[in-house]
């Protein structure tokens, strides 16, 4: 069961995201999911369909969640099942 680190992992060390801003995951945790939504809302006016947010980020971001507790839930749904 993969997680938010395990895909900043990959990004770091296999995609060259700056390490120094931890993964595409946890920047957006810092930033703020609402903050990343709207810009990239703002380039899919721009650019069409190509950038057209995923469902789990536009919730996240209208819960003004991150992706740790979303992590968190996950976990503890599973336990729960």
């Amino acid at each position: 069961m993969g997680g938010a680190v395990d895909i900043d992992t990959v990004y770091v060390n296999g995609y060259g995201f700056p390490a120094h801003l931890g993964g595409p995951m946890w920047y957006g945790n810092a930033v703020g999911l609402k903050t990343i939504y709207e810009r990239i809302c703002e380039f899919e006016k721009e650019h069409g369909d190509l950038w057209k947010p995923s469902p789990l980020l536009k919730r996240l971001a209208e819960e003004d969640k991150t992706f740790v507790e979303f992590d968190k839930e996950r976990v503890a749904q599973l336990a729960a099942a």
